[in-house]
């Protein structure tokens, strides 16, 4: 044998570092040089995103087989940037991102919603994710929450909102969280 086994811990630091950068290629191709230059951190807020999604259980009706509806609501300059994520892979699903207002994301097993958005609606589908980007959302009821500190992307989780709404989110996300709010 050339080299040790590698453990389930380095499979999954190598295969989420892989990710992240794939994301984040496709990303910043999309957004193209002057989209760059002026919103930089919009792929790496996606890409954080996209990762943190893979690390959510939905319940098991929630429909292997089928696509992933990972809704959209307009208003700021983050929900354009989930284009790239169209067609992508999450598990064995395709990812689809399908453009809404904030009072139809009925059938969204993911929903993006701009602070202003989310204020206003306060979504509460059944096992439907809820992100947002804004200070002080998880305690509005957001399950996700990007918050920019700085030039660093951090996020938030909402885990009473989450589990009430049927999910559950993997403990290493959990640790790497800014805030975790557990109701």
């Amino acid at each position: 044998m050339v080299g040790p086994l590698l453990t389930r811990t380095q499979r999954f630091v190598r295969l989420s570092s892989i990710r992240w950068g794939y994301v984040a290629l496709l990303a910043l191709a999309a957004a193209g040089g002057a989209e760059a230059e002026s919103g930089g951190d919009i792929p790496l807020r996606v890409a954080v995103i996209y990762n943190i999604v893979q690390f959510v259980q939905w319940p098991e009706e929630g429909g292997t087989g089928r696509e992933f509806q990972f809704c959209v609501v307009e208003g700021d300059d983050l929900a354009a940037g989930f284009a790239v994520l169209d067609n992508q892979l999450l598990g064995n699903r395709r990812i689809r991102i399908r453009g809404t207002v904030a009072g139809r994301l009925a059938g969204c097993d993911a929903a993006y919603l701009p602070a202003a958005a989310f204020a206003a609606a306060r979504p509460r589908e059944p096992a439907m994710l809820t992100v947002s980007s804004g200070h002080g959302l998880v305690d509005q009821g957001a399950m996700v929450n990007l918050v920019m500190d700085g030039k660093r992307v951090g996020f938030d989780i909402g885990l009473g909102t989450l589990r009430r709404a049927g999910l559950s989110m993997s403990a290493k996300v959990l640790r790497l969280a800014r805030y975790v709010k557990e109701d």
